[in-house]
């Protein structure tokens, strides 16, 4: 039986710049991933919760936010 989420990773890194590279890489994913969970993703089911998902009506509604 193959298990699709099996919850933990064994990395096998050869040098310290490996390792610093897989730290950095697994810092940004947890920043970018905060923003997202905030405007309704859900990284489970890969869907979006639209009522906290900030859509402009208009053209203006853009400008303004920018």
């Amino acid at each position: 039986m193959f298990r699709r989420d099996l919850g933990c990773a064994i990395w096998v890194l050869r040098n310290k710049p490996e390792y610093n590279r897989l730290c950095d890489l697994s810092d940004t994913t947890t920043y970018y991933s905060k923003p997202l969970s905030q405007y309704g993703f859900n990284a489970k089911t890969g869907e979006w919760n639209l009522k906290l998902f900030p859509v402009t009506q208009t053209d203006a509604d853009v400008r303004n936010k920018i």
